[in-house]
């Protein structure tokens, strides 16, 4: 008898509502502050751009050094310039004292893993008065709250991705959520010009999101049949009768673009981005799935707390984040510093749960020296680098 495994991420579907979708039924609230993209870096980059343009000069965009290399992408594809800052060990976030409020035009504060930056409120009064635009990355924090309210409707605006190991996911896609219109309207107007994605995506991408969710199923994924791209594209060729997939003829195109496309601008390598406007199969089925949200948040929360009991008794020395009491987390993968992750890993392995690093091996700025004027010594960004671990909580049956 296979013992079950459980992968690092499964985000919360919902069958019917893909059925509904795929079937035409595409009826939902059209909130014009609500902008869809193919993605949450197409978004972002596209915002950055016009930012530029409306600005006519480029822009220094705050970030921190730990983050996705997809938002650094973004900000160099749109021709702006990043400036790095350190982050704090308990949070995985930027804190006030950390920012030089005087060197950016933009900040892109960024709440990891669930967790809401506690000096939220304190950076959004700075930035209204330095006359700083202030954009929330809650790729991975949906509906952490500080005081009661939730994180990310007090900045000038937020984005979301809905890629397969986010909160909520339609397989791939974004938003950007314009929180302050005021002097936006030109900006916003220029969201109708951007072109839609290719139709066959749409319901394709709903397709795979099922298929990749079945696919880690812990009896299908002790056989490995989710380790990459290449099997739901494989299948879903056959599905769509011998379509041949978009996707797997980019894939590795889209890599080497990785390194070259804005190294011939910069002399170092960034990432290419598309921009279209998500499918309206995918913009509905996550328009309706987003009322369902708080309740998969609860679970999570509860799940986080199980894993954390289980993994203090086998590991006393591991690091958990501590919240203040204002602070309300939004888990989705439960970060944890550890000295030694090998052993953590290895114990991982042995109860069937998939355990690591699974962001990112090296700290975002490190590719861009050359084109940042910031200091590059972040001792807390890079103690994370070597000792932040992701605790899967998607299902209770994980930790018991």
């Amino acid at each position: 008898m296979h013992q079950k495994l459980y992968s690092r991420a499964r985000p919360y579907i919902d069958i019917k509502q893909i059925i509904s979708c795929l079937n035409g039924d595409l009826k939902h609230h059209n909130d014009t502050k609500e902008l869809y993209f193919s993605s949450g870096r197409a978004a972002l980059k596209w915002l950055l751009f016009n930012l530029k343009i409306k600005n006519n000069k480029t822009l220094n965009i705050g970030v921190q050094a730990f983050t996705c290399p997809t938002v650094i992408g973004a900000i160099l594809s749109s021709g702006n310039t990043p400036i790095f800052y350190d982050i704090s060990q308990r949070y995985f976030t930027t804190l006030y004292r950390d920012i030089n409020f005087s060197k950016i035009d933009v900040l892109i504060l960024t709440h990891l893993f669930g967790i809401p930056n506690p000096d939220y409120l304190k950076i959004v009064e700075r930035c209204k008065e330095d006359k700083i635009y202030l954009l929330d990355d809650l790729a991975q924090t949906v509906g952490a709250c500080l005081g009661g309210r939730k994180v990310g409707y007090d900045s000038n605006a937020a984005i979301y991705s809905f890629g397969f190991d986010k909160p909520i996911s339609c397989y791939r896609g974004g938003l950007l959520r314009v929180n302050e219109t005021g002097g936006m309207e030109d900006i916003i107007m220029q969201y109708y010009n951007v072109s839609n994605e290719d139709p066959r995506n749409d319901g394709r991408d709903l397709l795979k999101l099922f298929l990749y969710y079945m696919l880690n199923e812990p009896i299908y994924y002790r056989y490995g049949l989710s380790a990459g791209k290449w099997y739901d594209d494989i299948i879903l060729t056959m599905w769509n009768k011998f379509h041949f997939s978009y996707d797997i003829i980019m894939y590795p195109i889209r890599g080497f673009e990785f390194i070259t496309t804005i190294r011939k601008k910069y002399g170092e390598s960034s990432e290419y981005i598309d921009i279209y406007k998500l499918g309206p199969i995918k913009t509905t089925y996550i328009k309706n799935l987003w009322k369902s949200y708080e309740e998969i948040k609860l679970k999570r929360l509860k799940v986080a707390q199980q894993a954390r009991k289980k993994l203090e008794k086998v590991f006393p020395t591991i690091i958990f984040p501590k919240m203040e009491d204002h602070m309300s987390p939004a888990w989705h993968r439960l970060p944890v510093l550890v000295d030694k992750r090998e052993v953590v890993i290895d114990w991982g392995r042995k109860n069937a749960i998939e355990i690591g690093p699974f962001n990112w091996p090296e700290l975002a700025f490190k590719p861009y020296s050359t084109i940042s004027s910031s200091n590059y010594l972040f001792p807390h960004s890079t103690q994370v680098t070597r000792k932040i671990l992701n605790l899967p909580i998607w299902d209770e049956a994980i930790w018991k």
